[in-house]
């Protein structure tokens, strides 16, 4: 199973973003799509693991971002816009102290 560390959203704004995502959808039926109310903010993607040890990486997870000083996190972003049409947006981000969870 994949595990990661996200922000569930308000779900006036994942329909929102689905009123606004569908016709994308429709013009490219052959991506993933996944279901609207699953939509989320990543922030960190923790990786696979089997489910016994969950409870150690819950653990990790929360001794990183609350037992120690405020994390600096590094980003950089770019967005592209292809034919008018379709704008990609990709964004980098870098927070040591969460890596260290992963390993």
């Amino acid at each position: 199973m994949s595990y990661f560390i996200g922000i569930d959203l308000p779900k006036k704004t994942k329909q929102d973003l689905y009123t606004q995502l569908a016709p994308l959808a429709d013009d490219y039926p052959y991506f993933s799509w996944i279901e609207w109310q699953n939509y989320h903010i990543t922030l960190f993607q923790i990786g696979e693991f089997e489910p016994k040890h969950e409870p150690v990486v819950i653990e990790h997870v929360q001794q990183a971002l609350f037992d120690v000083d405020p994390t600096m996190m590094y980003s950089m972003g770019t967005d592209m816009t292809i034919h008018k049409q379709i704008t990609l947006y990709a964004t980098f981000q870098r927070n040591k102290t969460i890596e260290t969870i992963a390993e």
